[in-house]
């Protein structure tokens, strides 16, 4: 699909939202009120504001770790990983998700909202310099398979363009 303007097509928008919205999340883990707030309930049920943060940076974090590792011979797309696991379409009480956010508060009581940040930024600097490098079947885009690519690029482009709610999960 083309975007209209030559040469460009989805593909190659997704990679400057995914480093923007990085970006966006870095920046708010820098916000004064998280390291106030670190150990209070966020606004997301069972997750503290510090367990809600590290959950977010482990999303920029992770991406290292998933693109520093080479394909193998017999590695499956991101979407079938995804699409293959139950965490993704169970509900926020299944086992899988109660997993999730508990490994997130164990995660934020060995940190700080500080070196959280830190981490996050130096994650942020090292996806600049690989993102772009990747060959463009590498990555795929979770809430596009769930939302539609047209969705989540009016959600990363203006919030009143979006729909109800783009979510990854």
């Amino acid at each position: 699909m083309t975007t209209g303007v030559p040469g460009h097509s989805v593909h190659s928008m997704i990679r400057p939202a995914f480093l923007d919205a990085a970006a966006s999340a870095a920046a708010l883990l820098r916000e004064p009120i998280l390291a106030e707030r670190w150990s209070t309930p966020s606004a997301l049920a069972d997750f503290s504001t510090g367990g809600l943060a590290r959950h977010l940076a482990y999303q920029v974090t992770q991406t290292v770790t998933f693109l520093d590792a080479a394909p193998g011979q017999s590695a499956i797309s991101v979407l079938d990983h995804f699409a293959g696991n139950s965490w993704v379409t169970s509900g926020v009480d299944s086992a899988d998700n109660i997993g999730i956010r508990r490994r997130s508060e164990l995660a934020a009581a060995s940190t700080t909202a500080a070196d959280l940040a830190d981490a996050v930024d130096a994650a942020l600097t090292e996806l600049r310099a690989v993102v772009p490098a990747q060959p463009l079947d590498r990555i795929v885009d979770l809430a596009a398979w769930r939302h539609g690519s047209l969705d989540v690029i009016r959600a990363l482009a203006r919030q009143e363009r979006a729909p109800t709610s783009i979510a990854a999960l």
